[in-house]
C-alpha cells in the first residue's frame, strides 16, 4: 500500500480536532450539556421529618402521598410527573449516547471483516473485534443502568464506576491487541491467515462473555467504590489512569503498528486517540457529578473515537 493510501486525508483529522473542541467552545457561550440530578422526597402524609418545611397546599386524607422537591415545595400530580421526567432525563441521555457508541462499534467490526474479505489483512478484524467487545461492555452498562440486568442499588456510583471500568478495558484491549501484532510482526502473518478468523471469533465471544460477567458482578455488589473526588484537581483518578494509558498507546504502540501494518485503518486508530484523550480529560479533570456537563461531553467524545 502506498504512503498516500495508508493515511486518511488531512481534512479528516482536522475535522476530528474541531469536533473535539466544539463542546468546550460552546461552554464559553454558557451552553451546557449537563442533565444534573434534582433531589426529591416522597413519603406518606404525617411522616415527614420535622426539619422539612413544606410550602404550598398538602392534600388531605390519612393515606395521601406527599412529594416535595429540593426547595421544600409540595408538588401537585402534574408537577410531580414533570419532575420525574426531568429526574430520568440524564439516564435517557446516557443510554442514548451509550447505544450510539455500541452501534458505531458494530459498524466498525462489520467494516473490519469486510475489509479482511477484500484485502486479506487479518489485522483489521483483530482490532475491530477488540473494539466491538469494548462496545459490548458499554451496551451491558447501559442495560444494567436501566435495571434490565439486575437491581442496581446506587446508580450514582454504578455508572461512574463502570464508565471508568469501560474506559480502562477499552484502552487495555486496544494496547494489547495492537501490541501483540507489533511484537509478532509480519513473521506470523501466515499463521494469522490460516487460523486467524476462527481464533478471533472464539476469543471475541469469550471476551463478550467476560464483559457481561463484569457488569453483572457490579450489579451484585452491595456497594461500589466512589470514583468521584469533587474537591481534588483530579476528580476521577481511574479516568486519569486511562488517560495516561491512551497517551502511551497513541504515542508509542500505534505509530509502530502503523509502520508495520500501513493502512487507513491503522491511521484511523491513531486519530481516534485524539477524542479518546479529550474524553478522559473531561472526565478526569472536569466531571464532578453524574450526568453533568463534562460527563456528557466525555460520552460524546467517546462516540467520535
Amino acid at each position: 500500500m502506498s504512503g498516500t493510501q495508508a493515511y486518511l486525508p488531512k481534512r479528516v483529522w482536522i475535522s476530528i480536532i474541531g469536533l473535539c473542541l466544539l463542546p468546550s467552545v460552546l461552554n464559553l457561550f454558557n451552553i451546557s450539556f449537563g442533565t444534573p440530578h434534582e433531589q426529591v422526597q416522597v413519603y406518606q402524609k404525617g411522616t415527614e421529618p420535622p426539619e422539612i418545611q413544606i410550602e404550598g397546599e398538602v392534600p388531605n386524607g390519612p393515606s395521601s402521598t406527599v412529594i416535595v422537591d429540593s426547595r421544600g415545595v409540595h408538588l401537585t400530580n402534574e408537577e410531580a410527573e414533570t419532575l420525574f421526567c426531568r429526574l430520568v432525563a440524564g439516564e435517557f441521555v446516557n443510554s442514548f449516547l451509550e447505544w450510539t457508541a455500541f452501534c458505531i462499534a458494530l459498524c466498525t467490526v462489520t467494516f473490519a471483516f469486510t475489509h479482511y474479505m477484500i484485502k486479506g489483512d487479518v489485522t483489521t478484524p483483530i482490532i475491530g473485534t477488540a473494539l466491538f467487545c469494548s462496545g459490548m461492555l458499554d451496551a451491558f452498562r447501559s442495560l444494567a443502568g436501566a435495571r434490565l440486568l439486575g437491581d442496581v442499588t446506587d446508580v450514582g456510583k454504578f455508572i461512574p464506576f463502570t464508565w471508568a471500568l469501560s474506559r480502562l478495558f477499552n484502552v487495555i484491549i486496544l494496547a494489547i491487541g495492537t501490541g501483540l501484532l507489533v511484537w509478532t510482526g509480519k513473521r506470523n502473518q501466515d499463521w494469522q491467515r490460516r487460523s486467524g478468523i476462527n481464533f478471533i471469533l472464539v476469543v471475541g465471544m469469550l471476551i463478550i462473555l467476560l464483559t457481561y460477567v463484569m457488569v453483572w458482578l457490579c450489579t451484585l455488589l452491595p456497594e461500589l467504590p466512589n470514583t468521584i473526588r469533587q474537591n481534588y484537581l483530579i476528580r476521577r483518578p481511574l479516568d486519569a489512569i486511562a488517560l495516561i494509558l491512551y497517551l502511551f498507546t497513541g504515542g508509542i504502540i500505534l505509530p509502530r503498528f502503523q509502520k508495520i501494518y500501513p493502512s487507513v485503518f491503522a491511521h484511523s486508530l491513531i486519530i481516534s486517540i485524539i477524542p479518546n484523550v479529550a474524553a478522559q480529560m473531561h472526565a478526569a479533570f472536569g466531571s464532578t457529578q453524574l450526568f453533568d456537563n463534562h460527563f456528557n461531553i466525555s460520552n460524546y467524545q467517546k462516540i467520535l473515537a
